[in-house]
């Protein structure tokens, strides 16, 4: 059974913020960014802002794929993002 797809979306936009937060915890705990264009935004614009343009440009996909429908893709990032956040949240755990 399908989350209707507004409740999809909400969920979607909590685990951007959710691996915000996580992320600059984990690296300022020790982690490493994984993703190699989100490290190069990091490297070029510093940890908040290079953060911050990926998750704009991830709000902005997300927001997309809401208004054509895509359910099954936000179902799937949604799945990704929540390991990524329990992946930041264990390392910022350390």
């Amino acid at each position: 059974m399908m989350l209707p797809l507004d409740t999809l979306l909400g969920v979607y936009l909590v685990l951007q913020g959710l691996d915000y937060w996580t992320t600059i915890r984990a690296i300022s705990n020790g982690g490493v960014e994984a993703n190699p264009v989100v490290a190069k935004l990091m490297d070029k614009f510093g940890l908040n802002l290079g953060l911050g343009l990926a998750k704009v440009a991830g709000v902005a996909a997300g927001i997309a794929l809401h208004y054509y429908q895509q359910s099954e893709i936000l179902t799937l990032l949604c799945l990704g993002y929540a390991y990524v956040v329990w992946g930041n949240y264990r390392v910022s755990r350390r």
